[in-house]
């Protein structure tokens, strides 16, 4: 007799994890080997140093990484404000 019902999708449950788990181990493995044999060396613009250079100053944590992208967002958003008022101020100066 097969499998039915419940033991069916328990099994293929199971298939799919130690699927899952074999691909990553191969994909592990192969990521290791290249690193061996990698002879690529991008050329890294200023651009993409200053992204680096702020990605390493990130908390490490998601949440963490959350609020400290709102918090910059936040402070954008008051730098503009700010910078809005001024340019308001200047023109009712001129007018």
């Amino acid at each position: 007799m097969g499998l039915v019902g419940r033991d069916w999708e328990d099994h293929r449950g199971c298939r799919s994890q130690l699927t899952l788990a074999a691909l990553i181990s191969i994909v592990l493995l192969a990521d290791v080997a290249d690193e061996d044999g990698c002879t690529f060396a991008p050329a890294i613009n200023p651009d993409t140093e200053r992204l680096l250079g702020a990605a390493t100053n990130l908390p490490p944590t998601f949440a963490a990484r959350q609020r400290h992208f709102e918090e910059a967002k936040e402070r954008r958003l008051r730098e503009l404000r700010a910078e809005l008022v001024r340019a308001v101020i200047r023109l009712d100066r001129v007018i």
